[in-house]
């Protein structure tokens, strides 16, 4: 086993796979924000049906890959059930020797989707009839305006221009979901195995959550299909129409199970509570975040969709460390009513955000841009 290294070299090892699994995720996040929030956009043009199939596919495909991996993986893990230190590092290593057999395919296939789609490799540029007019005034200058298209400033500029978007408040709605201790995560696991209650059944919950979820992808697809001359118009469109019922269902979905916490306390029945609303509620989540993600597709210009959907992931990832520090604070599993209802209450905020966000922005005359407005706001600003 591992433990002819000594315990200096496994620490050593385990401690080297701290900075490179931080690096590992903040270069998955760019992909990601690149892929999902600007390539996808890009190919599938001003084709908001396409857009939203294209969104449920990759969806499907995530939650397939999270049914599928616990369970791979743990058949690795089995094999050395009674050392759980060479357990753990075998796991590791089948971790790293996939990713690295899968970096090649994945780079070419990026690459031949790259190649093949022309509205990849070109650069928009702000305010194209400047930019004309002063490159054949004085070449340098044409230059210069190319060069500020390319440059939005610092962070503190991001920060800024994510907060005066018009896509602000639909935005911190979605953020808000991850303040929560509802999700299948550390907390509410530690807490469910402090109750007792069987890892089979806590892994049965995540597969069944997860094709629910998987079935709510489906009912997207069917729901997001407006038709002709409804998205985008002052009534609000239909994809916003269906992130704001979705959010309201997967609240009143999660609110029961808490009630039931709060008047019985630590039973087996809050127990089955939590369990079957955490899985319940998948299907009305994805749908939620299908329709948010459209919506930060269609209604941010493209030359700020990096620091607009940079500063989403950035402020989502602050409030679940948040919800981790209450989980340190109120660490003790008796205490674990009291992180559920913080979570809860989250949100609640949530859909009441969302809420706002709709009715202040559609109903008010004022909806947020369509993709053709916002292409030409990109053009026209100074």
């Amino acid at each position: 086993g591992l433990g002819l290294l000594g315990r200096p070299t496994v620490a050593a090892l385990y401690a080297s796979l701290l900075p490179m699994g931080v690096l590992g995720e903040v270069c998955n996040k760019m992909q990601t924000i690149a892929l999902e929030q600007d390539w996808v956009v890009v190919m599938t043009g001003k084709d908001s049906r396409l857009l939203s199939r294209v969104n449920v596919l990759l969806q499907r495909i995530d939650l397939m890959c999270k049914v599928l991996a616990p369970g791979v993986i743990g058949l690795f893990l089995d094999l050395f059930h009674g050392d759980r230190l060479s357990s753990s590092f075998l796991g590791v290593l089948v971790l790293a020797l996939f990713n690295l057999f899968a970096w090649p395919i994945e780079y070419s296939v990026l690459r031949e989707v790259y190649s093949g789609s022309p509205g990849l490799q070109r650069k928009r540029i702000l305010n194209e009839e400047a930019f004309y007019k002063n490159l054949v005034e004085a070449p340098e200058a044409g230059d210069a305006v190319l060069k500020d298209a390319g440059e939005k400033g610092g962070a503190l500029v991001a920060v800024k221009e994510y907060v005066r978007h018009p896509v602000f408040l639909a935005s911190l709605a979605f953020c808000m979901l991850y303040m929560t201790v509802l999700d299948g995560g550390t907390l509410i696991t530690s807490y469910l195995t402090w109750r007792d209650v069987d890892a089979s059944l806590l892994g049965a919950q995540r597969g069944l959550g997860a094709v629910v979820g998987l079935a709510g992808t489906f009912l997207f697809a069917h729901l997001a299909q407006a038709p002709e001359g409804n998205d985008g118009e002052g009534g609000g469109g239909r994809v916003e129409k269906v992130g704001l019922a979705s959010i309201w269902v997967f609240a009143v979905t999660m609110v029961p199970s808490v009630a039931v916490l709060v008047v019985f306390g630590g039973c087996r029945v809050s127990d089955w509570a939590l369990l079957g609303g955490m899985a319940a509620s998948r299907a009305a989540l994805w749908i939620f975040d299908l329709a948010e993600r459209q919506i930060m597709q269609e209604r941010v210009e493209e030359s700020s969709r990096g620091a607009i959907n940079g500063m989403q992931v950035a402020t989502y990832q602050v409030l679940y460390c948040v919800i981790q520090v209450f989980g340190m604070v109120f660490s003790e599993p008796s205490q674990f009513l009291i992180l559920a209802l913080i979570s809860v209450l989250a949100l609640v905020l949530a859909a009441v955000v969302y809420t706002a966000w709709f009715f202040l922005k559609h109903k008010g005359g004022q909806g947020p841009l369509s993709p053709r407005d916002a292409e030409a706001n990109d053009n026209d600003r100074p």
